[in-house]
C-alpha cells in the first residue's frame, strides 16, 4: 500500500525536527511537546506514527538498516568491496545517519547495522556461513567497532580505505577460523 504524499511529508518534518532537536541535545531531554511546535503540527498528528521520541529514534535506526540492506540487494553479483564502498559512501553523505551513530543507542545502533548488513552478505558468500555463527558473530562485533571508530574520529579515512580494512579483518577472522578447524 502506497503512502499517502500528505503522510510522507508529516513524517518528514516530524523526522527533521527531531534531528534539529538532538543535534542540540540528548534524547532524554527532548519532548514530543517541543517536536510538535517545532515541526507546527499536533501531538495526536505525532502519536498518530510515533510513541514518543524513542519509538521514533528505533524506527529511524529501523529505516536505516533497512536503506543499507537494499543497498547490498542491489549489489549481489558485484562482490563485498563496492557495496561496502555503497555503504560506506552513504555513511558519509548523511548527516542524519551520523547523528543517529552518536545518540546514546550508538553501539547497538551499529552493531545491529552491521549485524543486518553481514546477514544480507552471507547470503551471497557462502564463507560467511561457516562455523554456526561464531565466525559471524566475531565479523560483526569487529566491523561495528571498526565503524565506530571511523564515525568517532570524523570519518577521516576514505570509504574505500575503510572497506579495504573491512576485508581484511574478514579474511583474518575467517583464516583464523578455518586454521582452528584444522587443528
Amino acid at each position: 500500500m502506497k503512502t499517502d504524499a500528505r503522510v510522507r511529508y508529516t513524517k518528514m518534518v516530524i523526522r527533521q525536527c527531531f534531528f534539529r532537536l538532538i543535534r542540540q541535545k540528548s534524547i532524554s531531554k527532548i519532548t514530543v511537546k517541543e517536536i510538535c511546535e517545532l515541526a507546527q503540527i499536533n501531538r495526536s498528528t505525532f502519536y498518530k506514527y510515533y510513541a514518543d521520541p524513542y519509538d521514533l529514534l528505533e524506527k529511524l535506526e529501523e529505516e536505516a538498516i533497512l536503506g543499507f540492506t537494499q543497498m547490498i540487494d542491489e549489489y549481489p553479483q558485484k562482490g563485498l568491496r563496492p557495496v561496502l564502498i555503497t555503504i560506506l559512501r552513504a555513511i558519509c553523505s548523511s548527516k542524519d545517519f551520523q547523528d543517529l551513530v552518536f545518540l546514546q543507542t550508538q553501539e547497538d545502533f551499529i552493531r545491529r547495522l552491521a549485524l543486518a548488513c553481514f546477514h544480507k552478505i552471507q547470503m551471497y558468500d557462502p564463507a560467511f556461513s561457516s562455523n554456526g555463527g561464531m565466525l559471524f558473530g566475531c565479523l560483526c562485533g569487529a566491523v561495528s567497532g571498526l565503524l565506530t571508530y571511523w564515525l568517532h574520529n570524523g570519518i577521516k579515512e576514505t570509504p574505500e580505505e575503510i572497506a579495504d580494512q573491512i576485508i581484511l579483518l574478514t579474511r583474518a577472522i575467517q583464516e583464523s577460523f578455518t586454521k582452528g578447524e584444522k587443528s
